[in-house]
């Protein structure tokens, strides 16, 4: 087989910037192209940190952390393969219903969805990679045959110790050599092999799945399982405004005993108080967007059919650490730092 060709990434200036957050909108958008969400699980004052190097056009690493308990939902982009993994293997999080291990890889075909309830001081890494750069190294190891069907699989996740290790070892110190000095400092050779080396490495990991069967699916269709994770869909598309346990119950055909059973065992609250945390997340969201600087704190809550503003105020700074006023004035407080 041919030996794919590997662009040089020395060309082109590295990208860097690190940023801190304490709105967490701002920091789900920074993972460009992934359509982001982000909704805060467990109570007090959100701080969060993000951290892009971009080694060019095709390979982009992306590092997160937050101090509080998130659930995080996106897709990769049409053009781009993902890999999502810890930077610190004592982490665990579910990816949907499932437990995401320390050293699990999370691969991502263009265009696949993911959906991680993660607790605080997770710290995540995603690497992003061009579809044709990535294809091609896949075609390398794999053939063309194998590649093509390797491409149209959903999102698995890859269990190897071995290789989540080798990874975070890679990143970091791609991270360490453009963080010291000025990307234009750095020996076009480390850089490019550095490169080519993360390159060879996913798709090794990959291949190595692919040929082992060592992937398993990110979702298992569980009944049980699959009903929670439909009415968790439910209540986040209609954004918690109009029902109440008990229609959540009758509009899925079970029972309110099986109901709360369910909402314990899955997201270890009850089914009124996930409802109660999506609303409140999603008036945060729409309180602090720009397109609803001119409403008053009134009128955006009674669009999601909130009337009591003194018991409002209570609940946001309970489960936020902050007033709906005061998280306004500080929405602007993020500083990016390159």
């Amino acid at each position: 087989m041919t030996q794919p060709e590997y662009p040089d990434c020395a060309k082109r200036r590295v990208a860097t910037c690190d940023v801190r957050f304490e709105n967490i909108d701002q920091q789900a958008a920074c993972l460009s192209g992934y359509d982001q969400k982000y909704q805060q699980v467990s109570c007090g004052k959100y701080h969060g940190w993000f951290r892009t190097v971009l080694l060019d056009d095709d390979v982009g690493l992306y590092f997160e952390s937050f101090n509080q308990a998130l659930d995080q939902w996106g897709a990769s982009p049409l053009d781009r393969y993902g890999f999502i993994f810890f930077m610190d293997a004592g982490n665990c999080a579910h990816l949907g219903m499932r437990v995401f291990r320390g050293d699990d890889i999370l691969f991502l075909p263009p265009g696949n969805a993911f959906d991680f309830r993660s607790p605080p001081r997770t710290s995540f890494c995603v690497v992003s990679i061009d579809r044709l750069v990535f294809e091609t190294i896949l075609r390398g190891s794999l053939g063309p045959d194998e590649a093509s069907a390797l491409s149209r699989n959903d999102t698995r996740v890859i269990r190897d110790e071995d290789c989540a290790g080798l990874l975070r070892q890679l990143v970091t110190f791609l991270v360490r050599r453009t963080g010291q000095q000025d990307a234009e400092g750095i020996a076009a050779g480390t850089l490019n092999g550095a490169k080519r080396s993360l390159l060879e490495l996913t798709g090794g990991i990959v291949s190595s799945s692919f040929n082992a069967d060592s992937g398993h699916p990110a979702e298992d269709s569980h009944s049980s399982e699959d009903l929670a994770r439909r009415m968790r869909d439910f209540i986040r598309d209609r954004r918690g405004i109009g029902f109440g346990p008990a229609q959540l119950a009758e509009e899925f055909a079970i029972s309110r005993r099986r109901l709360e059973q369910l909402f314990q065992t899955c997201f270890g609250k009850s089914p009124g108080e996930y409802i109660q945390t999506v609303k409140l997340n999603e008036f945060r969201s729409a309180l602090l967007s720009q397109q609803n600087q001119s409403r008053s704190i009134g009128d955006v809550a009674a669009s999601f059919e909130i009337w009591h503003l003194s018991r409002l105020a209570q609940t946001y700074r309970r489960h936020f650490g902050e007033l709906p006023s005061e998280a306004r004035k500080a929405m602007d407080g993020s500083v990016c730092i390159p």
